[in-house]
C-alpha cells in the first residue's frame, strides 16, 4: 500500500461520497431515505400526541421557554448528572453522546452539500481544507463513540453491572447498544475499504489503521471496490431500521430525556404535588389520571437504575424499586394502548403497583437526585400514595389519620 499523503491545504482534494454505488442504488437509496424518515416522524408525534392528552399539570412547565431550553442544553452538553456518582459512566456518555452528535452533523453537511449546494451552484464546498478538518475531526470523534460504546458494552455484559438489569430489561436495550457499536464499527470500515481501494489518505488516521489491517488479510484495491457496496448496504441499512426505531424503542430517550430535562421542576426536592381543590378529584384510578410530564417522565427512563441503587428502601429488602415503578407504569400504559384490559393502577394483589411497594416509599427523594434525566418520581409516587388512601388501601393505623 502506498504511504500517506502528507496533510494539506488548498487544492481540489476530497474524495467521491457514492463509491462504487451506481444511479439505480441511488434511486432506491433515497427512496429507503424517505421512508425511514417518515416512519419516524409518525412515530414521534404519536409520542407527543400522547403526551398533549395527559392531565394538565398544577404549575406552568413552559414558562420562560428560552432560559429552560438553555438550561437544559447545559446540563446536556456537559454530561453534569451523568458524572455524579460514576464518573466512568459519565466519561462513556460523554463519549457516545458527543461522538453521536458528531456523525450526525457530518451527515447532515454531506446531505446539504449533495442535494442543496451542488444542485444550486454546480460546485462543492466538500474539499480541501475543509474536507481534511471534517475529516480529522469525525475520525477523532467516532474513534471516541465505538470506544464509549465498548465501555457500554463491558460493563453490561462482561463486568455486568447489576443496576443495568432487572424485570424491564429487554431486546430494546441490546438494539441501542449494539446497534450504534455497529454503526461506529461500520463507518470505520467503510472508510478503511475507500482508501484501501482509492488511495491513501492524510488525516483519516483510524480509516488509514483499517486500511492497514484490511491490507494484511490480504484484501487489494479490487477486493476492496468489490467489497465496499455490500459494507455500504449494510450500514445504510443499520442506520435506517435505527432511525425508524427511535419513536418506538429505547433511542426515544434521546428526545425524550432532553424534553424531561427542558420541562423539570427546578423546586421538585422541596414541595410537592398541589392538593387537588376538587374533592371528587381522582389520583391514579386510571393511566389517564396521570399528567402529561409523568407520561413524559416514563418514556425518559434509560432504566440505568441509579435510582434503585440508591433507594434505601430497597436496600433494607422492601418492595419497592423506584425504576420499577415508574416502568411498570410505562408497560401498562402501552399495554391499555395496545388494547389489553385495564386493571386498577394501585391495589392489595392484581394491580399494576403492589400497595406494600407505595407503604415502603419514604419519600426521601434519593431517587430523584440520583436520576441523570430529572425523573420526578415523587410526583408519580405522590399519586399513588393519595389513590392508595382514597381506595382505604393503607394499614389500619395510618388510614385513622386520615
Amino acid at each position: 500500500m502506498p504511504s500517506a499523503l502528507a496533510l494539506q491545504a488548498g487544492g481540489d482534494l476530497a474524495r467521491e461520497t457514492y463509491w462504487q454505488i451506481g444511479p439505480v442504488q441511488k434511486v432506491v437509496f433515497y427512496f429507503l431515505a424517505t421512508l425511514t424518515i417518515l416512519v419516524a416522524a409518525i412515530g414521534i408525534h404519536r409520542r407527543f400526541a400522547r403526551y398533549t392528552r395527559g392531565t394538565e399539570d398544577w404549575f406552568d412547565r413552559l414558562d420562560d421557554l428560552p432560559s429552560r431550553l438553555a438550561a437544559a442544553a447545559k446540563i446536556v452538553a456537559t454530561n453534569e448528572t451523568q458524572f455524579n456518582r460514576d464518573l466512568v459512566g459519565g466519561l462513556m456518555h460523554a463519549f457516545i453522546m458527543w461522538g453521536f452528535l458528531t456523525l450526525l452533523i457530518a451527515t447532515t453537511i454531506l446531505f446539504i452539500d449533495i442535494d442543496f449546494y451542488r444542485v444550486a451552484t454546480g460546485e462543492s464546498f466538500w474539499v480541501g481544507d475543509f474536507y481534511l478538518s471534517y475529516q480529522l475531526v469525525t475520525d477523532a470523534l467516532g474513534l471516541l463513540f465505538v470506544v464509549g460504546l465498548a465501555v457500554a458494552l463491558w460493563r453490561r455484559y462482561v463486568r455486568r453491572n447489576d443496576r443495568l438489569w432487572g424485570k424491564h430489561t429487554d431486546w430494546e436495550d441490546a438494539f441501542l447498544v449494539w446497534s450504534l457499536f455497529g454503526l461506529g464499527l461500520g463507518g470505520f470500515l467503510l472508510e478503511g475499504l475507500r482508501i484501501l481501494g482509492q488511495g491513501p489518505e492524510s488525516v483519516s488516521f483510524v480509516g488509514t489503521a483499517v486500511a492497514l489491517a484490511l491490507g494484511g488479510l490480504g484484501l487489494d484495491a479490487a477486493s476492496a471496490a468489490a467489497v465496499y457496496p455490500l459494507a455500504w448496504w449494510s450500514h445504510t441499512l443499520l442506520a435506517f431500521v435505527f432511525i425508524a426505531a427511535i419513536p418506538y424503542a429505547k433511542p426515544f430517550h434521546m428526545i425524550s430525556s432532553f424534553a424531561n430535562v427542558v420541562t423539570r421542576d427546578e423546586q421538585a426536592g422541596v414541595r410537592l404535588p398541589g392538593v387537588p381543590s376538587d374533592l371528587d378529584a381522582t389520583n391514579a384510578e386510571s393511566i389517564d389520571d396521570f399528567s402529561w410530564k409523568e407520561l413524559l417522565d416514563q418514556d425518559a427512563c434509560t432504566k440505568c437504575g441509579r435510582c434503585s441503587a440508591v433507594c434505601p428502601a430497597k436496600a433494607s429488602g422492601r418492595p419497592l424499586d423506584p425504576r420499577d415503578v415508574i416502568l411498570d407504569l410505562k408497560a401498562y400504559r402501552q399495554s391499555v394502548e395496545a388494547g389489553s384490559e385495564t386493571k386498577p393502577i394501585i391495589a392489595d394483589g392484581g394491580g399494576v403497583i403492589d400497595v406494600e411497594t407505595m407503604e415502603s416509599c419514604m419519600a426521601c427523594m434519593a431517587c430523584m437526585d440520583a436520576c441523570p434525566v430529572e425523573i420526578e418520581h415523587l410526583k408519580s409516587f405522590t399519586r399513588l400514595n393519595r389513590q392508595q388512601v382514597d381506595q382505604g388501601d393503607v394499614r389500619p393505623e395510618i388510614q385513622d389519620v386520615f
